[in-house]
């Protein structure tokens, strides 16, 4: 009976038993489910966060892309001389994709957005792309302006900058009446005659000058440079113009603008191109042309040959030219500034001067101010102040001087005593805040 009870009893425990090992099995593949769920969710909010955290540097660099190119485009504005592409309000200028050193690119348009009186003003809209396939754009957007401040303005009648030349029989006279040359001196005059010292911040080959009443001086070598005020014709051009040269028309400003192409006007213009850049033609008036009183802009080079109709003797023409390039005039011409601020010639490029004289009153007067170099010849007067800074050529103009010259018997005189200062303005971003993001 024992045995039967103990029997029994152990078959019962086995049941038990493997009823028990029946609910466990499922409870561990749940829980393995369950962990293995975690384990796969946990792995893609990783690599989600990696992505994500990949995508945000790369953005942050295209960002930065935009803001070195928009840098770089200010860095780079007087060397690569972007505003002579743009010398009209809305004008514009696409600079193209560029590649930074880290692979990140930008793209920038610039615009002329001013009215076209006044300073000039600019806007660029900057796009800059990071590297890679999350990398993104990003486009800020930035004003330039041009800023002005009051500039030191040299005192002597003639400042040359570079290497220049002296030969013939030159004449510098006035309260003023002194030569300095930012540079060396490598030809002197047989026969100088110069009120006041020449000075040279390099050597000199000039002997010994005489002034007006026969008394002698000599050249003072390693002298202090002469700062020279930076003059730029965009900032007259075209907006305190009276007619305009540009893109094949000769253009009378006024309320409202017309225009006549070039050869077809009564005042005997012609054009024709220097080199290979069409942002430079040269535009000529020759023995028959008629030049009219005012001021004249001229978007490219400038020629005005024979003494046609450029005033005479005791009459000179009211007459300022400023010009982007080059600027010759030839024969015998009697130019005064028609500017209050007394700006006779500005020269973006070089000045070729040459023709006679021959009479009682000057052939020049006023202001002339060139960017690049000065040939300055014959036996021209100039009644004013000649600064030729010496600076690289306007891109698309001819070089018509390696150096600065002054031969013949020229004769400069200029009382300083009369003479106002200038001031120049020069680009910059508009300000503090000037910079904004325009597109995410």
């Amino acid at each position: 009976m024992l045995n039967k009870y103990l029997a029994e009893l152990n078959e019962r425990m086995n049941r038990a038993s493997s009823i028990e090992r029946g609910f466990a099995l499922p409870a561990v593949i749940l829980v393995m489910v369950l962990v293995s769920a975690l384990a796969l969710a946990s792995l893609m909010t990783t690599g989600d966060e990696r992505a994500a955290g990949r995508a945000l540097r790369e953005s942050a660099k295209a960002f930065y892309a935009a803001e070195a190119g928009a840098n770089a485009v200010i860095a780079n504005w007087d060397n690569d001389s972007y505003d002579t592409l743009m010398p009209l309000p809305g004008d514009s200028l696409d600079m193209g994709w560029q590649t930074l050193e880290n692979g990140s690119s930008y793209k920038a348009l610039l615009t002329r957005v001013d009215g076209g009186s006044g300073g000039r003003m600019y806007a660029a809209r900057v796009t800059g792309r990071g590297v890679g396939g999350l990398a993104g754009e990003h486009t800020l957007g930035v004003v330039f302006a041009t800023t002005t401040s009051s500039s030191s303005w040299p005192t002597q009648t003639v400042v040359f900058g570079g290497t220049m030349e002296l030969s013939g029989s030159p004449t510098i006279s006035g309260a003023c009446g002194g030569l300095h040359v930012n540079g060396d001196v490598t030809k002197g005059a047989k026969n100088l005659t110069l009120d006041g010292d020449l000075t040279s911040t390099g050597t000199s080959e000039q002997g010994d000058y005489v002034d007006s009443n026969g008394d002698p001086y000599s050249p003072q070598e390693n002298a202090d440079s002469v700062p020279m005020p930076q003059l730029d014709p965009l900032d007259y051009c075209p907006s305190d113009a009276d007619f305009i040269l540009r893109d094949n028309y000769f253009v009378t400003v006024g309320p409202p603008m017309d225009s006549a192409v070039v050869g077809s006007d009564s005042w005997g213009w012609s054009i024709e191109m220097e080199g290979t850049d069409p942002f430079y033609p040269k535009f000529k008036l020759g023995g028959s042309g008629t030049p009219e009183s005012g001021t004249l802009c001229v978007m490219g080079n400038v020629e005005l040959s024979g003494g046609a109709g450029m005033g005479s003797d005791g009459s000179p023409i009211d007459m300022s030219i400023i010009a982007t390039g080059n600027v010759q005039i030839t024969g015998t011409s009697f130019i005064a500034p028609d500017r209050e601020d007394g700006i006779a010639i500005l020269a973006g490029g070089d000045l070729e001067l040459s023709g006679s004289a021959g009479v009682s009153s000057d052939n020049f007067e006023g202001l002339i101010y060139v960017h690049s170099q000065c040939d300055i010849s014959g036996s021209a007067t100039v009644a004013g102040q000649m600064i030729c800074r010496d600076e690289p050529n306007a891109p698309g103009t001819w070089d018509y001087a390696d150096f600065n010259e002054f031969s013949g018997s020229v004769s400069v005189s200029f009382d300083c005593t009369g003479h106002s200062f200038i001031t120049t303005e020069t680009i910059g971003p508009l300000g503090t805040g000037g910079w904004s993001q325009v597109v995410n």
